[in-house]
């Protein structure tokens, strides 16, 4: 590395000017289509960059991918921690879905470079597929909210929002925020790329559109729902376990040299066959120890509280079918809670001085980049409702955010929800078990406990851990070839690989944790959890019992990263 060159993250080192260099390579050519159907370059205004990744070492990023990374709608990434809360545990997980974006397109352009130099002419590969594929994986989680998956996965399902409300998916949202980076950006894409990278981008979903045959192996580059074996997690392995400081080990670089295309798949030479297996492994192994840590979700429960609590006021609801508000929402919405009262504090005209600054700016915002049905009066409309409720706690002498207040006040002296305990669901039982809810618990407490348990006073971790396909092995869904020249792909069966693979590909846990830090109700949160147990699987299950402190003892503050 060159001693003027600077990593992408790392404390206060993000990337800025002086860090994405310009690239001495000519311009990425941009390829139009002529009335007769054939491509041809021609120059395009965005010159290439090269920035120094700390994962990947230096990596290109092509001219048509900085035109769509230096937007709004790409930048807010940066305010968007990839651990989400794991950061509070993990201080150097520090980086953010901005770094991971530039990895992923970096892989998603060299997988389909090397297929283009290979196989190009037998499957009638166009330098349009290499520019889209790059593109998706660029832009594949610009929908993310605040804290990454702790948004879609609690937050949302949290506010019970009807199922047809639009863009309840982050894969969804993607394809809002897209279409937003096009229009709002003047950025003139050709008719029917932003239709093929949305395809690129949600080829994962249940509701997926699969791409023409011919095609289709392009949308198994960035999220391959077929196996799961894709760039992005090629990407998010790598550089998390880098960050976190967690060592796992795994080739990627020679499953993404050892492949090709047959039958419209994309395919592994049969001697990766082990390092497949390996990864799958790797993916639960950083599930197991950092995407589900205990205290981070407890953290998580935190957040998720304190924005339901200030949901009234903040109205985050209405940002997630709106692609020009949701571009201003990210992880700095735990600031502006906790900075609220420094706006609005203060006498009646001064507070009404600001609400009238805030009325206009909200109802600009909401009809400026609203769709064409969406009028200005009915901006006004929503506007007003939003400062109606604020005025009404204006009136009564707050902010209407001291509960959200208080909770992230919790957060920041560190007295976070208790974990209490955990147990692993009987392999036997898994093909029925039902997700665990926290009157599930309470209703197993004994009469004359001395503490009186209420849902609210317990959060419940559902925890699922798999090699990406439930309890199927995801090898059997992989295709293999011998030889660079063979035109046939076939499967491997598990018992030619190893007599040590796993008998069983997923695993199940329920964690408990007790919203109060009083010794007494984490303890019969303990006993009521230990009575849950024996009530449904028939015996205790719990690996350790919940540690007792004699009362009024504290716990060691270097014990608290534990």
């Amino acid at each position: 590395r060159g001693s003027d060159s600077t990593p992408l993250t790392g404390g206060n080192r993000g990337i800025d000017d002086n860090n994405i260099r310009r690239s001495n390579e000519p311009t990425q050519p941009n390829y139009t289509r002529t009335e007769h159907g054939h491509a041809h370059a021609h120059a395009g205004k965005t010159k290439a960059k090269t920035v120094l990744d700390p994962v990947w070492g230096h990596i290109r990023i092509p001219g048509y991918a900085v035109e769509a990374m230096d937007t709004p709608q790409f930048q807010r990434m940066r305010e968007l921690k990839q651990l989400g809360t794991s950061y509070y545990v993990f201080p150097g997980a520090c980086h953010n879905r901005f770094e991971h974006s530039l990895g992923v397109a970096h892989k998603a352009n060299e997988i389909t470079e090397r297929i283009w130099s290979m196989q190009r002419h037998e499957l009638g590969m166009e330098r349009r597929d290499v520019r889209l594929v790059t593109l998706a994986g660029l832009l594949h989680d610009i929908g993310h909210g605040p804290f990454s998956h702790v948004f879609d996965h609690e937050f949302i399902p949290a506010l019970q929002l009807p199922p047809q409300t639009p863009g309840l998916e982050h894969e969804h949202r993607a394809g809002m925020m897209l279409d937003a980076l096009l229009d709002k950006n003047n950025i003139d894409w050709e008719d029917g790329d932003a239709r093929f990278v949305k395809d690129l981008v949600m080829s994962s979903c249940a509701d997926a559109q699969p791409l023409p045959k011919g095609k289709r192996y392009l949308q198994e580059v960035v999220a391959n729902g077929r196996n799961g074996l894709d760039v992005d997690k090629y990407d998010y392995l790598a550089r998390d376990s880098y960050y976190c400081g967690i060592k796992v080990g795994n080739d990627y670089t020679r499953l993404m040299h050892f492949l090709k295309v047959l039958d419209d798949e994309i395919c592994w030479k049969a001697s990766e066959v082990q390092n497949i297996y390996e990864l799958y492994a790797a993916r639960s192994s950083m599930h197991r120890r950092i995407y589900t840590h205990p205290k981070a979700k407890a953290i998580e429960y935190m957040i998720v509280d304190a924005l339901l609590e200030a949901e009234p006021i903040m109205q985050l609801k209405h940002t997630i079918g709106d692609a020009h508000l949701f571009t201003y929402l990210d992880d700095t919405i735990l600031k502006r809670i906790e900075f609220a009262g420094f706006g609005f504090m203060g006498d009646n005209s001064v507070s009404n001085r600001r609400l009238s600054s805030i009325g206009a700016a909200t109802t600009a915002d909401a009809a400026g980049s609203a769709p064409p049905h969406f009028s200005q009066s009915m901006a006004q409309v929503h506007a007003d409702d939003i400062l109606a409720n604020a005025r009404c706690r204006l009136e009564d002498g707050g902010n209407g955010l001291e509960a959200s207040q208080a909770i992230l006040h919790r957060l920041r002296t560190r007295s976070i929800y208790k974990y209490v305990n955990e147990f692993v669901v009987p392999e036997e039982m898994l093909p029925h078990w039902k997700p665990v809810k926290a009157s599930d618990v309470t209703e197993c407490q004994s009469v004359g406990d001395g503490v009186h348990l209420t849902p609210d006073m317990i959060r419940v971790h559902n925890v699922k851990i798999d090699y990406t396909k439930k309890n199927r092995d995801p090898v059997t869904m992989v295709s293999f070839f011998t030889n660079f020249d063979d035109d046939m792909s076939y499967k491997i069966d598990a018992d030619k690989v190893s007599s040590m693979l796993p008998r069983c590909f997923e695993e199940r846990r329920v964690r408990v944790f007790s919203t109060s830090a009083d010794q007494k109700v984490i303890e019969a949160v303990d006993r009521a959890f230990t009575s849950y147990q024996r009530r449904h699987i028939g015996r205790e299950a719990t690996i350790h019992s919940t540690p007792t402190r004699p009362a009024g003892a504290k716990r060691p503050r270097e014990l608290y990263e534990d």
